[in-house]
Parts: C-alpha cells; structure tokens; sequence
C-alpha cells in the first residue's frame, strides 16, 4: 500500500496524462483499462480522496483506501471515492471509511459496477447513488454508517445483489423516486433508528425485490408512499423486527407479494389507504 495525496481527475485527456505520470498500468480501453490500485489516501480536509468527472475510458480503482475526507466543495461533498458524469468504472476491493458524507458517491453516473467494497463509520451514507443508471453494486459490505447505507435517489435500472447492510442508524437501502432496479439476495440488519427498515421504497415505481433478508430492524420492509406502483415482492425474508416485518402505505393492487417468509407480528401492515391480510406461503 503506496500512500497518495487525493487524486482528481476531469476528462480522459487528463486520465491518459495523470495515468502515464503515475506509472498506472492501462491504456483505458475495455480490454486494458487504466488500473488505480494499492493506494492509501487521508482526505485530511480535501473533499475527496479520489475523484473522477467527464470520463468514459475505462477503469478500475482497486483495493485503495479512502477516508476522512471533508464537506467543502458542493460536488465531491466529503467522498472517499466519487463519480460524476463517469462511465465504465469497476470499484473492487476498496475501504471508504470515515468520511464526513459519502463512502463512494456516483453522481449523474452509468454503467459503472461497485463490488466487493468496504464502507463503514461514514457520516451519511456508505453507498449514494444520484441521478445514475444502469450500475451495479454488488457484493459490498456496509457497516456502521450514520445515516443509510446504500441510496438511491432518482436512479434506474440499477441492480443492487448480494450486499450486506448492518448497524445503521438509518435504512439499509433506500430508494427514493428509483425506477426499475432490482434488489435481490441482500440482508440488511440491526437499522434500529426511529421508523428505519432494513429496505425502504418511496415514490419508487416497477422495482422487484427477490431473495433479500432483513431481520432485526425497526422495519423490516416499507412501502412507504401512498401511490408505489408494481412493485415485485418475492422470496424475500422479514423476521424478528421491532415494529412491523411489512409495512405497505400503497393501493393493493400495485404490490405483487409472492411466497415470502414474513411473519404476522406485530402490525404487519398499516396505513390509511391498505388494510389487507397478506398470505405467508
């Protein structure tokens, strides 16, 4: 592990540049992409550990460590890694740790995969996604964060699989006004603040969730916004939570729930628009 100072990159000129002064292997091509690896960056006031904007050469940032960054400029906001208008990034292997907002932030980003990754003790959220499609985040373990460990704001067509989510005082995973993603094998765990759930949808429309666990939260899995639309609940697990394993605020026939494993206790659903007995099979 080589110690760096914060490295931020505009632009795939700059990315050829800064890669052939670095010695970064790659020439940011699908077959050979410019590898950022063995990297251990302290924000120590910057607002990034590394960021990348206005890129679509190909790239992998691999096991660097990225922490204690600081909120003071309005784009990067306190990342350990961030993407903004950035494309054909792998994130494998990586620790986000002790940043004042984001462990890794993507920012109006596609196409990118975030696997394998650990983001823990950050001061908002461990994973965001804002305004970016068509990513997947995979296999990532979120411990421990201040508020959700993974967030979906106005983002689509994303898969979310195999992420394990605990000791949050927020969500698990949240998606907000998200369209099309699929969420599937997660177990979010012990989100124990105040009308949190281990996964939370609102405003959301046409996400299938299959296969994911979530136990010993406040809420297991909540529906939250009255007008939800053709959501897919299947095969999921929600047991041993505080207030509710299900919680619906949505109009029936929008809610597809198939053969999941939730118990009936206690209040199993809620809200002025739905009352209905949901069948365990």
């Amino acid at each position: 592990m080589v110690v760096h100072e914060p490295i931020h990159i505009k632009g795939n000129d700059m990315f050829k540049y800064v890669a052939t002064k670095e010695g970064w292997a790659g020439r940011g091509t699908q077959n050979d992409p410019y590898i950022i690896k063995n990297l251990e960056i302290d924000g120590e006031g910057s607002s990034y550990c590394i960021s990348i904007e206005n890129v679509d050469a190909y790239f992998v940032i691999k096991n660097c460590v990225c922490k204690n960054t600081t909120e003071n400029i309005p784009e990067a906001l306190g990342s350990g890694i961030f993407l903004h208008n950035t494309q054909h990034g792998i994130l494998i292997d990586n620790i986000c740790s002790e940043n004042e907002l984001y462990g890794i932030y993507l920012f109006k980003s596609h196409h990118n995969i975030v696997c394998r990754n650990e983001c823990y003790k950050n001061d908002l959220r461990g994973i965001i996604l804002l305004s970016s499609n068509y990513n997947i985040l995979l296999n990532n373990l979120l411990i421990n964060n201040i508020g959700h460990d993974i967030y979906l704001d106005g983002s689509d067509y994303n898969i979310i699989s195999e992420n394990y989510c605990t000791d949050g005082s927020w969500t698990g995973i949240d998606l907000r006004g998200s369209y099309n993603n699929i969420l599937s094998k997660n177990v979010c765990v012990k989100h124990t603040g105040i009308d949190e759930a281990g996964i939370s949808l609102y405003g959301s429309i046409d996400n299938y969730m299959s296969n994911n666990i979530s136990i010993y939260n406040t809420i297991g899995i909540w529906i939250k916004y009255e007008f939800e639309k053709n959501h897919i609940l299947s095969q999921n697990i929600s047991l041993y939570n505080e207030k509710n394993n299900l919680n619906i605020y949505s109009l029936p026939s929008y809610v597809s729930i198939l053969s999941n494993n939730i118990t009936t206790t206690p209040n199993l659903v809620q809200g002025d628009v739905v009352k209905r007995r949901l069948i365990t099979i």
